[in-house]
């Protein structure tokens, strides 16, 4: 079963497992929460520990938000890719897939 929170600016997604205990994670890229509990665990306990955790995935949102990411890639006419072994050189050719 799974409901979302909302404490402030964040939307929490809690999932109730077959579970013992509460598992609370922040997901890259974009910082998405989500919050793991047993299966018997109301909702407003669910809320209560987000709450006390609130600082803590700010925290960790900061920190998705600002790391550097990988550029998109570009590829390059005659640049190598290894496949089995072997050495090709890329040779693009635009609108070859066009209807």
């Amino acid at each position: 079963m799974r409901e979302t929170i909302q404490i402030g600016e964040i939307s929490v997604l809690v999932t109730r497992k077959a579970i013992k205990h509460v598992h609370l994670s922040v997901h890259p890229p974009n910082g998405r929460v989500t919050l793991a509990a047993p299966a018997s665990t109301p909702l407003d306990v669910a809320r209560a520990y987000a709450i006390s955790k609130l600082a803590w995935m700010r925290e960790q949102q900061t920190k998705l938000r600002t790391q550097a990411r990988e550029a998109p890639r570009r590829f390059v006419e005659r640049e190598s890719h290894y496949l089995w072994g072997r050495r090709h050189l890329l040779t693009i050719v635009f609108g070859a897939f066009e209807n």
